[in-house]
């Protein structure tokens, strides 16, 4: 149960950091904004991305940094 809680808090974090700002967002930076402390935010964040990513909610970008896949293009 608590995994799904983690990976739907993930994926609303993610979509909510780059409908703000507009731009790839890293796991350092989703894992602060969900409370973690920095030396836990990327590593608990990044297996919840990797799913994202597997299940094509999310695009990985060459930097390591993560996007969000639109309806539009999950749905095409």
């Amino acid at each position: 149960m608590a995994n799904t809680l983690m990976y739907e808090a993930v994926a609303a974090k993610l979509r909510e950091l780059y409908d703000t700002h507009q731009r790839p967002i890293g796991p350092t930076e989703i894992g602060l904004a969900l409370g973690f402390d920095y030396q836990q935010a990327s590593s608990r964040t990044s297996p919840m991305l990797k799913r994202l990513v597997a299940e094509g909610s999310a695009k990985r970008t060459p930097n390591g940094k993560y996007v969000p896949v639109q309806e539009s293009e999950v749905t095409s």
